[in-house]
């Protein structure tokens, strides 16, 4: 093989592969106590990975394997590009599930390879809202509020149950010093609750609350990579 061909060879593009990535987590406030539970993956077909974690309702804290923070790291390793809406955050995520299962190896966001909807979103619109269904019918003429409604109506009935049943589970509520952000959605702080209520009553596989979280946070993963790839031909 000549230089020329051997020059070549080292110039062409490695093929593009894009996934978006989305966490769910018992809260924002993660100098607090809160832990991810959640990670979903999509590619630009739309072919979904995720990794769901049960949670101790007593104690709020996600029992993590650690051969499922191992496969997300390779899933991260074949990517050469990663896009999240507000990446910051889950990046954040991983890293307090890294250090919670981990602690002694050493996590650090790949940033060379991550795209954010949200910095996106900055330089096209700059003053108009740029939250996850926002941007989903602005891109996509995707809806993503039923998915949300349903979210709240079933977190909001495994509340009930929980506190009428399991007293000494930690429900989230203003003032809990552990959620300080907690003021407006509470319910948001508890969408690990319907499968852990699924658990403890021992309810049917075919119920709703085993799969209501998957249903909803896929949904964000899915529209995440299709808003960006309709972002990313704006901005060129």
């Amino acid at each position: 093989m000549d230089y020329i061909s051997l020059r070549e060879k080292r110039i062409m593009p490695l093929p593009l592969i894009e996934k978006s990535l989305d966490t769910e987590t018992t809260g924002v406030d993660f100098n607090h106590g809160c832990f991810p539970y959640f990670v979903t993956m999509c590619d630009i077909n739309g072919d979904i990975l995720y990794w769901e974690w049960d949670v101790d309702p007593m104690t709020r804290i996600p029992q993590i394997p650690e051969n499922d923070l191992e496969e997300i790291d390779e899933e991260l390793s074949k990517c050469n590009r990663v896009v999240m809406q507000n990446a910051r955050f889950d990046c954040k995520a991983l890293k307090i599930a890294n250090d919670l299962i981990r602690p002694k190896k050493l996590w650090t966001a790949p940033w060379s390879k991550i795209r954010d909807t949200l910095l996106a979103e900055h330089l096209l619109h700059s003053n108009q809202a740029k939250d996850l269904t926002t941007l989903a019918i602005l891109y996509l003429h995707t809806n993503l509020a039923p998915l949300e409604d349903r979210m709240e109506e079933c977190v909001k009935e495994a509340v009930k149950i929980a506190k009428a049943e399991f007293p000494e589970w930690r429900i989230a509520k203003r003032g809990d010093p552990s959620l300080p952000s907690a003021k407006n959605k509470v319910w948001k702080n508890d969408t690990w609750l319907p499968r852990a209520v699924a658990i403890a009553k021992d309810y049917d596989k075919e119920h709703p609350w085993w799969t209501c979280t998957s249903d909803y946070a896929n949904g964000d993963s899915a529209s995440t990579i299709g808003i960006y790839k309709a972002q990313s031909q704006n901005l060129k």
